[in-house]
């Protein structure tokens, strides 16, 4: 009898176990409506104003914002991550608040996401993605290694605010070496509905500080200079923070 008691305990916090596990894994998938918007220190970015200034004391416009996001995964606790393996090319001038559909999205709880602003080795490679215009003028030079650029962040600069001389100022990011890997915490619940809209916002003084301050006039041009790229590939890990989740 005993036996046969602990038998059916046994049975009971299996199924216990089982039922909980069943709960967390739900069938179906849903969708992010993933949203970005651009600021400078809690200002809205303004395309081609020669207000701000970054950690340098450089005086700066910015003229043009593209870049790719792409390799997009989520955390779960109990699944680790998913990877949704997408890409969308983002351009600020043309749409200052834009929004991207991020489907196939299991249907779980998750506490972390993490993307790349660039594009992963597989896709970093002329032939990989749709022939379109768009693409065609995101594309690295054969010579320099080929693929896509991973960012065009252009513009007007001052050294400082006391400065007469306006230049300009090209960071561009490409090649695998400055691939840039953001990962931001999210509270961001898809088990109980079909589709979670996530506002990222990208601070663009982001990209000229933390860990290194980037002085424009010391160099405003890197593309093809594999260490200057890479420093702001470090710091663009950065520019994103979670402004809202609905």
């Amino acid at each position: 009898m005993r036996k046969l008691q602990l038998f059916l305990v046994t049975l009971g916090i299996v199924a216990t176990v089982s039922s909980c596990r069943k709960d967390k894994d739900l069938t179906g998938h849903g969708a992010i409506a993933l949203k970005v918007t651009y600021s400078v220190d809690g200002e809205s970015l303004q395309m081609d104003e020669m207000k701000y200034v970054n950690e340098a004391g450089n005086v700066y416009s910015v003229t043009r914002l593209q870049y790719y996001i792409s390799h997009i995964e989520l955390f779960n606790r109990d699944y680790g991550w998913t990877l949704i393996d997408t890409f969308f090319l983002f351009d600020a001038d043309k749409y200052p608040s834009q929004m991207v559909t991020v489907a196939n999205v299991p249907l779980r709880y998750y506490d972390s996401i993490r993307f790349y602003i660039g594009l992963p080795p597989n896709l970093n490679h002329h032939d990989s993605l749709p022939n379109t215009l768009e693409h065609q003028e995101m594309a690295w030079p054969e010579m320099m290694g080929g693929g896509f650029h991973f960012l065009k962040l252009e513009g007007k600069f001052k050294e400082t605010d006391t400065s007469s001389t306006i230049l300009g100022y090209a960071m561009h990011l490409g090649t695998n070496v400055a691939l840039v890997t953001v990962r931001l915490p999210v509270q961001m619940d898809l088990s109980g509905k079909a589709i979670v809209q996530l506002e990222l916002d990208m601070n663009i003084n982001e990209w000229f500080r933390n860990p290194y301050t980037y002085n424009l006039a010391e160099e405003p041009y890197i593309m093809g200079d594999t260490v200057r790229m890479q420093i702001i590939a470090r710091n663009g890990q950065d520019v994103f923070t979670v402004v809202g989740i609905k």
